[in-house]
């Protein structure tokens, strides 16, 4: 989909993979300001796959958090 156009750009995150656990609200907290700007801008589409009762909470409480600074 990159090849194609379709799909610019893709920040994938493996929970289960290392000995560190790393989720979708850690990535996005390291890139703080630009994932701001993805929405901002009104280019960002997010689609996420999880558990729904804790990733989407965590997930929306980080995107707040970042949009709040």
């Amino acid at each position: 989909m990159q090849r194609h156009g379709v799909l610019t750009r893709l920040n994938a995150v493996f929970s289960r993979d290392g000995s560190r656990k790393r989720y979708v609200q850690h990535r996005f907290d390291e890139l703080g300001g630009e994932v701001y700007r993805w929405f901002a801008d009104r280019e960002a589409v997010l689609y996420l796959c999880g558990n729904k009762r804790t990733m989407g909470r965590d997930v929306k409480t980080t995107l707040e958090l970042i949009a709040a600074r």
